[in-house]
């Protein structure tokens, strides 16, 4: 089907695509530089950064909102 409309489709894999810059806040830079290591469940990322679970669970969806991070089974997260 290609061929016949002659579609000059090129490959988008493997090219280096510059991400939007995201304004984030002071505790979605915190939380950045957390998970910058590992994958991390998200009890750790929380005592880590001194916030309280529910907290962090905000700040780790609003990232995952802006793309910037992905949630694993287990409520683990990681960059992207």
């Amino acid at each position: 089907v290609l061929i016949e409309l002659e579609l000059k489709l090129k490959p988008v894999l493997g090219k280096n695509i510059p991400k939007q810059q995201v304004d984030l806040n002071l505790f979605e830079e915190k939380l950045l530089n957390i998970l910058d290591s590992e994958a991390l469940q998200n009890d750790k990322i929380a005592a880590e950064a001194e916030l309280s679970t529910s907290d962090c669970l905000v700040h780790l969806l609003s990232l995952e909102f802006k793309g910037m991070i992905k949630q694993l089974p287990g409520k683990m997260f990681a960059l992207l």
